[in-house]
């Protein structure tokens, strides 16, 4: 299994939230998950975050205290197209801290003006399109708890944050 980090973004404009997150050192690739895609809204898209092979061993990616997460190994590739790529050293991302991840999403909101974004840490064990899982959907608004906030982020929980 790899974990990757998912946005969930209310936006049309997938190139220019791609150039954004580029510019912040992460991508935003348009993603379908039928698994996401029973809990979002209909404006919501579901875009894969990683500018490395996976996510695994970020700091979103780890579980809150208390909580154990799936352990990552390496996968056979499929040769899907649809896949998320692994990354056999699993390292940290150089920006990888609760307060890029709180910037992230507050630039998104304010500077972007995006009416909500999300955040979903998912272990994938195949195809996104073939993967089964059942995510939840918890709601924040922005806010000085937000870093708390995505601390107790759990696997498969979409935390999603509005502005009010």
């Amino acid at each position: 299994m790899c974990t990757f980090i998912s946005l969930v973004a209310s936006t049309a404009d997938a190139e220019r939230l791609d150039g954004f997150m580029k510019r912040r050192g992460r991508r935003a690739v348009p993603v379908a998950s039928p698994s996401l895609a029973k809990i979002l809204r209909a404006d919501e898209q579901h875009f894969l975050t990683t500018s490395e092979d996976c996510d695994c061993g970020t700091v979103l990616a780890r579980a809150p205290e208390g909580e154990a997460r799936p352990v990552s190994q390496e996968q056979e590739n499929s040769g899907s197209t649809q896949r998320p790529q692994k990354n056999a050293r699993h390292t940290d991302n150089a920006r990888d801290d609760f307060a890029f991840w709180t910037s992230l999403v507050g630039d998104l909101l304010v500077e972007e003006q995006l009416p909500s974004v999300g955040l979903l840490v998912h272990a994938y064990s195949s195809d996104i399109a073939d993967e089964d899982f059942a995510p939840v959907r918890r709601e924040v608004f922005l806010s000085g708890a937000l870093a708390g906030h995505l601390r107790e982020l759990r696997a498969d929980e979409l935390l999603t944050v509005r502005l009010r």
